[in-house]
């Protein structure tokens, strides 16, 4: 049995996307766990102290930034990822391309 039907996929994914656009960093923090580890591009942090300072400093850079994952019929209609900008060594991979 899946863990999730399409109907509580798709609200998950919505209330995902509520929490995060309310704009509130105690709020979005309260949705991962005390010692959730997190890298956003060249950042490393943990746990929910870290997490509500960097949204705190990422709302106040990014006054338009708005979570939108599913389109009307709930598929995804863009990604961007700025995931490169830290560079990975070869001995700190663990995905190691074939």
């Amino acid at each position: 049995m899946p863990l999730f039907t399409a109907e509580t996929a798709r609200q998950k994914v919505q209330a995902a996307e509520d929490g995060w656009n309310t704009r509130d960093p105690e709020r979005v923090a309260a949705a991962y766990t005390e010692d959730s580890q997190w890298r956003n591009r060249d950042e490393f942090f943990q746990g929910r102290e870290a997490i509500v300072a960097f949204l705190d400093r990422k709302g106040a850079r990014e006054l338009e930034y708005r979570l939108r994952k599913f389109d009307e019929h709930g598929l995804m209609r863009r990604r961007d990822a700025s995931i490169n900008d830290y560079r990975i060594e070869e001995g700190e991979r663990r995905i190691v391309p074939r």
